[in-house]
């Protein structure tokens, strides 16, 4: 098996662990034009965490779940962020929690998929997959997806964890530590893999449909090479939107595979999109916004240069990041512009008086692992496991 290589000493970014201080460029004031209201902050994780990508958040109904590391797994009540159950696997977590009816996913760093009951957290199968789980596992009907880190995409019954079938492919000799998760569009299952090339696949058979490259390995060195699909893809009936680390964006035609438009881009982070615009940022920190049908720039935003900067989202009308910082920054989506700014250590100082024995100084609020909005509601999990609630309480104009 070949193992993806971790590119901490080689690479800038917030894809590698950061083992200490970073000093981040100085931001300028915002001016509030938006109503943003944190509702209230929980430890869903263990101080000590660090990693590539923090763990995601699922959210459903009236509850909120979340995993760390080390295995712990927890719901909480929406509301107010109060826990209802926890349980434990013996295995470090690297993937999840997804919730799809009454199941939840989670993936491992040992090459295990659980799920568990929703309503009380029992673990209800263990499936077993080739390599470790970075990223989330994705449900379409009686299946599970699962995306490996050396490059195979495998097929699992839901209720069972039953492997149905699995797709190999082959992995360049350096690579991100990193995986995206694929997209469901009809009976397709489209995923990105580190050599740049986006596959799509029968949801049933696992039969290749088509294959497209994204992104084109330049340079003479396996550094230079890198072209890795490691963020968001998004997806309508008609289009499929990637972007590769040191190469491309690219709108690729969901039917055939064929390229509709590309334009340079390298980003890890990945996609957002409404109905009429992408939103990405990319390794320098820019935030962009570009037109679905050609890739033109609408707008950019360059104050966040070298802030080691997240995914964005889009919640009611704005576009949330955050930063190394531990920065919440929400920018409007017609033009960039700041409107409104959250600082996640101030914060929780406020929900939390005492974090335990270590100097505050010392701790670290900065935000590495995807943002995640569900209708009004922002979810930011930082390095130490916390997890801060917001409400967008006016719609941006």
């Amino acid at each position: 098996m070949r193992l993806a290589l971790i590119l901490c000493a080689a690479l800038s970014i917030s894809a590698c662990v950061n083992t200490g201080k970073k000093e981040y460029p100085k931001l300028e004031q915002v001016s509030a034009r938006a109503a943003v209201v944190p509702l209230w902050v929980a430890k869903v994780g263990e101080k000590s965490e660090r990693q590539h990508r923090q763990l995601s958040v699922a959210v459903t109904g009236e509850r909120v779940y979340a995993a760390s590391q080390a295995g712990k797994i927890m719901a909480l009540r929406q509301s107010d962020g109060q826990v209802l159950w926890t349980n434990a696997i013996m295995d470090s977590i690297s993937s999840g929690p997804v919730v799809d009816s009454n199941l939840l996913y989670v993936g491992t760093i040992d090459a295990h998929v659980f799920a568990l009951n929703a309503d009380s957290g029992d673990i209800v199968w263990q499936g077993d997959v080739s390599s470790e789980v970075l990223a989330n596992p994705v449900i379409s009907e009686n299946l599970v997806f699962i995306q490996t880190i050396d490059g195979k995409l495998a097929a699992l019954d839901k209720n069972t964890g039953e492997k149905i079938w699995t797709d190999a492919r082959e992995v360049p000799a350096l690579t991100l530590r990193g995986t995206s998760s694929p997209v469901i569009v009809n009976d397709k299952v489209i995923a990105g893999f580190a050599n740049g090339k986006l596959v799509a696949l029968q949801k049933a058979t696992g039969k290749k449909l088509w294959e497209s490259v994204v992104g084109l390995p330049g340079g003479r060195t396996d550094l230079q090479r890198m072209v890795d699909i490691d963020g968001l893809l998004q997806a309508d009936n008609d289009e499929v939107y990637a972007v590769t680390y040191q190469g491309r964006i690219a709108a690729v035609s969901v039917e055939n595979g064929r390229t509709i438009w590309t334009r340079d881009m390298s980003s890890y982070n990945g996609i957002v999109m409404d109905y009429t615009q992408l939103y990405i940022t990319d390794v320098n920190g820019y935030v962009w916004a570009l037109d679905r049908r050609s890739g033109a720039t609408i707008w950019r935003q360059g104050a966040l240069q070298d802030r080691d900067v997240s995914n964005p989202v889009i919640v009611n009308n704005a576009l949330a990041v955050a930063d190394g910082a531990g920065f919440v920054h929400w920018l409007a989506k017609e033009d960039g512009g700041f409107i409104a700014r959250n600082d996640l250590m101030q914060i929780y100082n406020q929900a939390y008086h005492n974090w335990g024995d270590e100097d505050r100084q010392e701790l670290d609020f900065g935000v590495s692992g995807a943002l995640e909005a569900v209708n009004d509601r922002l979810y930011v999990r930082n390095n130490m496991g916390a997890l801060s609630v917001f409400q967008v309480s006016t719609p941006v104009k």
